[in-house]
C-alpha cells in the first residue's frame, strides 16, 4: 500500500511540473496593453497627416499604417465634397456627384513617399503597432511635382505628334488617356488639402488631350485585305475591333488616316487517332496608306473534329478569335 501511494504521489508530482512548464512558454506571448496613440490616433491638422496600423513584422504594420493614413485621408475628402452645395467646374463637379465610396476608392490609389514612423511597438512576438507621419506641406509638394513631371511628358510628346504615323497617334492617345485617368486621386486630394491649388490647367490638357482623342478617331478607318480563304479570320477581327468605335471601311490608299490589316494563313491538315485536326498559322500586317508595314504579328491555332476536316477547321477559326481576345487586339495590331 505504501509502494501504491509513493507511487501515486510521484505521478501527481511528475504531472503538476509537467503544467507547470507547459505554462510557462505562454507567458513570452503576453499581448501588452496597447499605448494610447494607437487607441485614440493623433487627429490630422494643418501640419501633419498621421496612420496607425498593425502586422506580423515592422515592414506589414508600416504598410498598414500608410494604409490607415490614405484611408482616413479619403473619409476627409469624401466628407467634404459630399458637404459641398454648389458644384464646380471640371473634375470637382464630377466628385460632388460621386459616391462616398468612389472618392475614398480613388483616394486610395494614392502613395505616401514622405513619412516617418513616430511610434513601432512588438505586442508579442507576431504582432507589431505602428504609428506614422506625413508632413503635410510636403506631402502636397511632391504630389504637385509627380503631378507636373506627368504632365509634361505627354505635352513634350504631343509636340511631335505631326511626326507619327496613324498608329502611333492612335496609341499616344490611348496612353495619354491612361496616364491622365491614374492622376485622377491626385487632383482629387490636392483639390481638398490646398485651397490655392489650381486645377485648371490639367483640365485643360484632360480635355485637349481627350478632344484630340475623339477627332482622330472620328476620322480614322480601318480596312482589311485578304484571299477568300482567310476572309473567316477577318470576320474574326473585326468582330474584336468593333469595341474600338473605329470605322470599318474599304480599302482607300489615299487617306492618310486609313489603316490597312492584310491578313494571309498557312493551313497543315492532319489525322491522328480518329480526330481531324487543323492547325493554321496567320500573318497579320499592320499597312499605312503607303503599303508601309507598321506592325506584324503571327497568331497559331490549332482545331480538333472527330467528324470533318471542315468542321476541323471551324474549331481552330474559333480558337484563334479566342487567342486575339486574350491577347487584346489593339496590341496585336502595334498599339501599345
Amino acid at each position: 500500500m505504501r509502494i501504491f501511494t509513493n507511487i501515486l504521489l510521484a505521478l501527481l508530482a511528475v504531472t503538476f511540473i509537467g503544467c507547470s512548464a507547459g505554462k510557462a512558454p505562454q507567458a513570452l506571448h503576453v499581448e501588452k496593453q496597447l499605448p494610447k496613440w494607437y487607441l485614440t490616433p493623433p487627429s490630422n491638422n494643418g501640419i501633419s497627416l498621421y496612420g496607425v496600423g498593425e502586422g506580423i513584422n515592422r515592414e506589414e504594420s508600416i504598410k498598414s499604417a500608410l494604409d490607415n493614413l490614405v484611408s482616413k485621408l479619403g473619409i476627409t475628402i469624401s466628407s467634404n465634397y459630399n458637404s459641398t452645395t454648389n458644384t464646380k467646374k471640371g473634375y470637382r463637379e464630377y466628385f460632388t456627384q460621386a459616391s462616398s465610396s468612389d472618392i475614398s476608392s480613388e483616394v486610395s490609389k494614392i502613395r505616401i513617399s514622405n513619412y516617418e514612423v513616430i511610434e513601432i511597438h512588438k505586442q508579442n512576438y507576431k504582432h507589431f503597432i505602428t504609428l506614422v507621419r506625413s508632413d503635410k506641406k510636403l506631402f502636397i509638394k511632391n504630389l504637385i511635382t509627380t503631378l507636373n513631371q506627368r504632365y509634361k511628358k505627354i505635352e513634350d510628346k504631343q509636340k511631335h505628334i505631326i511626326d507619327m504615323n496613324i498608329l502611333r497617334r492612335y496609341s499616344f492617345f490611348k496612353e495619354s488617356q491612361q496616364t491622365l485617368s491614374q492622376t485622377h486621386s491626385t487632383l482629387l486630394v490636392l483639390n481638398s488639402l490646398d485651397k490655392n491649388f489650381d486645377d485648371s490647367p490639367y483640365l485643360k490638357i484632360i480635355q485637349t488631350i481627350n478632344n484630340d482623342s475623339d477627332l482622330l478617331i472620328k476620322n480614322m478607318s480601318i480596312s482589311f485585305s485578304a484571299s477568300k480563304e482567310s476572309s473567316a479570320f477577318v470576320n474574326s477581327i473585326k468582330s474584336v475591333l468593333s469595341e474600338t468605335k473605329i470605322a470599318i471601311k474599304p480599302n482607300s490608299q489615299n487617306d492618310k488616316n486609313n489603316i490597312n490589316i492584310s491578313l494571309s494563313h498557312k493551313l497543315n491538315k492532319a489525322f491522328s487517332h480518329g480526330f481531324h485536326i487543323a492547325r493554321t498559322s496567320v500573318l497579320i500586317e499592320v499597312k499605312d496608306n503607303k503599303k508601309n508595314i507598321m506592325h506584324s504579328e503571327q497568331i497559331d491555332a490549332v482545331g480538333h473534329s472527330p467528324q470533318s476536316d471542315d468542321i476541323a477547321m471551324s474549331d481552330s477559326i474559333k480558337n484563334f478569335k479566342e487567342e486575339i481576345e486574350k491577347r487584346d487586339v489593339l496590341k496585336i495590331l502595334g498599339v501599345n
